[in-house]
């Protein structure tokens, strides 16, 4: 049996990784396309890597037609101070690199029969203790304005007879990426405390499960729109800090950061992790599909091993 090709772009970054490793390593062969990768190289023994920039139109497009499943990860880190220029960029290699990979699939003949495309629990905005799930409304901040944009080009596949699935994110946990590596500096140093009163929720999840998630929509392709992949159980930020200090088996030797402190070194960046949101996978779990780290202590245990 043939197996089914798929195309990850922007398979080079933490999420991209773990992805396309899971892919290959089951019953699909994955190519990644990348603009920092190297022609010919691969990440591992059997994943080639293209270098192409999706921000631009080009030949890369035509490659496209190739593949029966694509799979758009494009997008510049949201862990920086947000100033005007970085949001600009935030904004830009996620809207104008949908849009240019859309374009591709509408305008030529194509075998691609599906096609996922990231996005973030930030469009939903910030609701407090609210639960949210795919049919909450999107939020007016900087990040839901993106997310929305962002979605609305993918979504233009759908034109074009392909499936889309748009995949919004929780914060991802990996011991090489994301939010964790960057919490465990400040937790080896005592330094993890909350963040002003703790209370805002955190909507997280394991890489394994953000992976896992995208075995499953591949086995059941009458799940399309929009799948909100967060672990069934987010946490609070107090939670979330005390955790991870327990498991590494380091105290805190600091008092909560006052937000306004946090503010004023991160700018509206702070706004991810002060205000927060609660989101849950209501359709992943009305499908059936499972979480193998479903609670916060059973994912930072796997996690921290080395610690």
């Amino acid at each position: 049996m043939r197996k089914i090709n798929i195309l990850v772009i922007g398979g080079t970054g933490f999420v991209g990784r773990v992805i396309a490793s899971t892919l290959n390593a089951g019953d699909y062969r994955v190519t990644v396309l990348s603009r920092g990768g190297k022609e010919g190289t691969s990440l591992s023994a059997d994943i080639p890597v293209i270098r192409a920039d999706v921000l631009k139109p080009g030949l890369w497009q035509e490659l496209i037609s190739e593949y029966d499943v694509v799979i758009n990860l494009a997008g510049v880190s949201i862990f920086r101070r947000w100033t005007e220029k970085a949001q600009q960029e935030i904004a830009y290699s996620r809207i104008i690199a949908t849009r240019n990979i859309v374009d591709a699939l509408q305008i030529r003949s194509s075998k691609v029969k599906q096609f996922f495309s990231i996005s973030g629990v930030g469009y939903y905005g910030f609701h407090k203790d609210e639960v949210l799930d795919e049919n909450a409304a999107q939020g007016h901040d900087f990040l839901a304005s993106v997310a929305a944009q962002w979605e609305q080009e993918a979504v233009k596949a759908a034109e074009n007879g392909i499936r889309a699935v748009i995949c919004r994110l929780g914060h991802v946990l990996g011991p090489d990426g994301g939010v964790l590596s960057k919490l465990l500096s400040l937790a080896k140093l005592h330094l993890a405390s909350r963040w002003g009163n703790g209370k805002q929720w955190i909507s997280w999840v394991h890489q394994a499960d953000v992976a896992g998630a995208f075995l499953f929509l591949l086995d059941n392709d009458t799940i399309s729109g929009t799948i909100n992949i967060t672990a069934p159980e987010p946490v609070q930020n107090h939670e979330l800090m005390a955790t991870l200090s327990r498991l590494i088996g380091k105290r805190v030797f600091i008092p909560p950061v006052p937000e306004f402190l946090l503010r004023l070194i991160t700018g509206e960046f702070s706004t991810v992790f002060v205000n927060g949101q609660r989101v849950i996978p209501r359709k992943l779990l009305a499908s059936g599909h499972t979480f193998k780290y479903s609670t916060l202590e059973t994912a930072m245990q796997n996690l921290l091993l080395p610690y």
